[in-house]
Formats: structure tokens, C-alpha cells, sequence
């Protein structure tokens, strides 16, 4: 629904906005702003100025729910999740999170999202810098020469492991000719068929008969994992230096003398999350954002969030430290939150609040308040439509109804013509509304 984008962009507000945008006096405070008036000023900056947007939000859900309504605008999006720090060995530990943060940065590097949503537990959370990531991620072709052997090397090295045979994400199998692998993304297993050090062919096939699938004229590999140590040697070495600096009866030495032992004989750390500070000092998902839009939903909720996100850490690293669990240089796992503060003011954010805020985190240079308004969402009631509706009608403004479907529709265009309104059907975007009419769509955004 383009129309709705449009017609945000024709308020006195977005021009503000626009011209504070282009003038660099950000960061701006933006008020008065409910969910959908938010997505549809999203949309709306993005497409006026050719750019990208990364949108920080209070939660996951909360970014899922801006995601699915931005899709529905054309205004691709994808979604980075939260997840768990696991700092203990678990026994059969799902990476699915991990996968799916690894799949979502790879695509947004790549170009194929226009907005990047994510909590703030999320964005702060240290993660693959963006050159190893674009190292790891591999594409494969019918006619490609890529011996198995290198093919292996750079799949562990990107945190798949072999097996017999494929049986879920993250593994790989080969046999003679014969190279299975099984994505991350979870769409189904590959088999490369090679001829000598050329492959060549690719498909799909199913696990359990084995049969062949849909040849694929390329595929991108993304890695299995997001915290990947690699062969293990550097960053073995890194462990043995922080050892070297803790006190003689720091409780973390044995610990660390232990995973170092391991990762010198190659068998990988217990719970690879507790050493992600070693392995990634700088990263998080703001190195990934460039010259895109930044957005912030509800600034109280995401430093509220923020704030949470600190205590829980404070806990986990006091019980880490008692343990001999972790120690000083292994308790860095996001950044800090005065840290990611500022990187947010640097990169001039948008603040989208609902209501007016007092105190803020950082002093924005512009202050627009949007005279918005969303109307109850219609629940069949032609009645109370036309009581919720009406007085816009009569101040001459457009009103647009949502129907579920092209009959629901047509009846309501029937029941308002028959009430002495002007109504009128529209497949697929209306365009420019007619102010002091009905515009009746089917579907939602």
C-alpha cells in the first residue's frame, strides 16, 4: 500500500524530517508515531532517499511484527534474533539461533534485505566481524573446480562438521564422487557430483530415499555457526597468554589449561561461547549497518531492555567469576551499553517514540512531533465504521478500509453506496485517495 507511504510523505512532518535527514541534524526525536505509522515512515525515508534502514527495536517480537508489516509493503526485511549465551558444555546444544543470526547477516551483506530489525540484546551482542563473514560464505556452480578436500577444510572452518551422512543442518558427508552437505537454512540437503576436481552437478535430494531433487545452477553456503575458532591453534594461543596473566590462584587457570589442551589436539572448546570476546573483540551488528538509515522504536523500551540485558550480565559474570569459569578478558560478550549509546548517536538515529520523553541517553538536534492518527481496526461493524470514519469524511479526508477479501469488499463498496457515500473498489494498490471518499482494498498492507 504505497498510497499510505505516499500520503505520509505529503504531511509538513516528513518534509521536517526529510530535510533534517538531508541537513545531517540527526539525531532526531520523532513523536506521535504508532506501529503502523512507523512502518510506514520507514518505508517511505527508505524509498525517497535510496537507502537501506537499521531498525533497533525493544524485542524480538516487536521486530518480527515491523518486519512482517514492511514485507507487506514490498520493503524487503529481515530479522536478527536474540539468543542465549551458552557458557557451560550442554549435551545436543541447537544452534538455530546462531544459524539464523549468521543467515540473516549474510544476506544483509549481500544486499538482499532492505531493512535489518533487530533487539537491542541483539545488536549489542559480539558476533563475526564483516570481513570473515564474506570470507566464509562460499558459492558453489555446476562447472566450478573446487577439490573435496579444500571443499572440507573451509566447511569446518566454517563450523559444519563431517559425519557418515547428512541428517540435519550444519553437517557434511562424502562419499568417493559423492559430496553432501546440509545448508543452515534449513531448506533441505545438497549433493555435489564431481568429476575429478570439478563439480559437476548440484541438486537437492531427500534424506531418507536418497533421490534426487532440483538441480540449482548456484548455491551459497553460509557458516553453520557463528562463533568459530577456526583449527584452534590461534586462538589456543590467545588462551595460553590470558592464562599467563592471571594471578596464581586465579580459579580460571585450570579451566583455561584444560580448553587449551583440547584446542591444541584439535577436538574444538566446550562451549565456544564463552570465549567469544577472545575471538571477537569489535563486532556486533552495527559494523554491518554502513551508510544505512539508523531507526530506534521506543527509546524507554530499548534502554529498559538495555538496562535488563546489563543486570542479567552482571549475575552470569559474577557466577562465571566464582567458578573460575571466566575471568578478567573473557567477560567482554556485548558491547557496552554506553558504548552502543553513542554509536547511535554517531550514526545520527531516528528516535520513533509514541509519546513525548523528558531525559534521553543523547540530546537530539531536531524534535518533530507527528499529528497522527490510527483508527480502531474495522471488525465487520458497517455502523461502527461509518461512526469512526465519518467525521474525517466530513473535514473532507480520505479513508481507506481494509477488507480480508475481494468480496468482503465489494459487499462493504455495496453497504456504503447504499448508505449515500462515495466508495470505490481498488485491486492492488489504490494510488492517490480521493479526500471526502471511501477507498475499499482486500487484503492488508
Amino acid at each position: 500500500m504505497r498510497c499510505l507511504s505516499d500520503a505520509l510523505g505529503r504531511t509538513p512532518e516528513y518534509a521536517a524530517l526529510r530535510g533534517a535527514v538531508k541537513e545531517g541534524r540527526l539525531p532526531a526525536a520523532l513523536t506521535g508515531l504508532s506501529h503502523i505509522h512507523k512502518v510506514l515512515l520507514i518505508d517511505a525515508l527508505c524509498r525517497d532517499l535510496g537507502r537501506r534502514a537499521l531498525v533497533v527495536v525493544s524485542d524480538d517480537a516487536e521486530a518480527a511484527a515491523l518486519a512482517r508489516d514492511l514485507n507487506e509493503l514490498g520493503r524487503a526485511s529481515l530479522v536478527l534474533p536474540a539468543r542465549d549465551l551458552v557458557l557451560r558444555p550442554v549435551a545436543g546444544l541447537s544452534r538455530e539461533y546462531e544459524r539464523a543470526r549468521v543467515g540473516a547477516l549474510a544476506r544483509w551483506q549481500k544486499g538482499q534485505g532492505d531493512v535489518l530489525l533487530c533487539s537491542v540484546e541483539a545488536a549489542r551482542l559480539r558476533t563475526l566481524p564483516p570481513g570473515r563473514l564474506a570470507a566464509l560464505c562460499l558459492t558453489v556452480r555446476p562447472g566450478d573446480t573446487l577439490p573435496p578436500l579444500t571443499l572440507a577444510a573451509t566447511l569446518l572452518e566454517a563450523g559444519y562438521a563431517q559425519a557418515d551422512t547428512v541428517e540435519g543442518p550444519g553437517q557434511f558427508a562424502r562419499r568417493g564422487d559423492i559430496f553432501d552437505l546440509y545448508p543452515p537454512d534449513g531448506d533441505g540437503p545438497i549433493r555435489l557430483e564431481y568429476w575429478g576436481d570439478e563439480i559437476d552437478t548440484v541438486h537437492r535430494f531427500d534424506v531418507l530415499s536418497q533421490r534426487r531433487g532440483d538441480p540449482l545452477d548456484a548455491l551459497t553456503l553460509t557458516p553453520a555457526a557463528e562463533v568459530l575458532p577456526g583449527d584452534g591453534t590461534a586462538l589456543a594461543d590467545r588462551v595460553a597468554a590470558l592464562r599467563k596473566r592471571l594471578k596464581k590462584d586465579d580459579p580460571a587457570r585450570a579451566s583455561l589449561t584444560e580448553q587449551e589442551d583440547r584446542l591444541r589436539a584439535g577436538r574444538g572448546p566446550e562451549a565456544p561461547d564463552r570465549f567469544l570476546p577472545l575471538l571477537y573483540e569489535e563486532a556486533t551488528a552495527l559494523d554491518y549497518a554502513g551508510d544505512c538509515l539508523t531507526f530506534v522504536s521506543e527509546t524507554a523500551r530499548v534502554e529498559e531492555r538495555g538496562r535488563a540485558l546489563d543486570a542479567r550480565l552482571r549475575q552470569e559474570i559474577e557466577a562465571g567469576l566464582e567458578e573460575g569459569l571466566l575471568c578478567k578478558g573473557l567477560v567482554d560478550f556485548y558491547l557496552d551499553g554506553a558504548a552502543f549509546e553513542a554509536a547511535l548517536a554517531q550514526r545520527g538515529a531516528l528516535l520513533m517514540d509514541t509519546f513525548a520523553r523528558g531525559q534521553r541517553s543523547f540530546e537530539p538536534r531536531a524534535q518533530i512531533a507527528f499529528s497522527l492518527r490510527q483508527l480502531n481496526a474495522w471488525n465487520g461493524s458497517l455502523s461502527l465504521l461509518l461512526e469512526d470514519a465519518g467525521l474525517w469524511l466530513e473535514q473532507k479526508y480520505a479513508v481507506l478500509v481494509m477488507a480480508g477479501t475481494e468480496r468482503a469488499a465489494q459487499t462493504l463498496v455495496d453497504d456504503l453506496c447504499k448508505e449515500g457515500f462515495t466508495a470505490s473498489l481498488a485491486r492492488g494498490d489504490p494510488g492517490e485517495l480521493t479526500p471526502g471518499t471511501f477507498t475499499v482494498t482486500a487484503g492488508g498492507l
